[in-house]
């Protein structure tokens, strides 16, 4: 079963804008080929306080926070904004 990226709202209408669709994708895959075990991991930390249990990869002054279900083999990607906005 493959992994499906799902964006909400916020975080789509952001990516669409800024055209960073396709880098936020595969800032994903990436993340998603490190679990597996393979090396070149993008920049990812957990997350603590209100956005506990979500990860967050940091792309020079842009955020994507997002969540897994490791179950159903979903990345819902939660927020995409500057650096000073993404954790609102």
């Amino acid at each position: 079963m493959k992994w499906r990226i799902e964006f909400s709202n916020r975080a789509g209408k952001f990516a669409r804008k800024h055209g960073l669709m396709d880098t936020v994708t595969n800032q994903i895959v990436l993340f998603l080929k490190t679990l597996n075990g393979n090396p070149g991991a993008p920049d990812v930390k957990m997350l603590k306080g209100k956005w506990k249990g979500y990860y967050r990869i940091r792309i020079s002054d842009i955020r994507i926070v997002f969540d897994l279900d490791k179950d159903k083999k979903v990345v819902f990607v939660e927020s995409i904004d500057r650096r000073d906005k993404a954790y609102r």
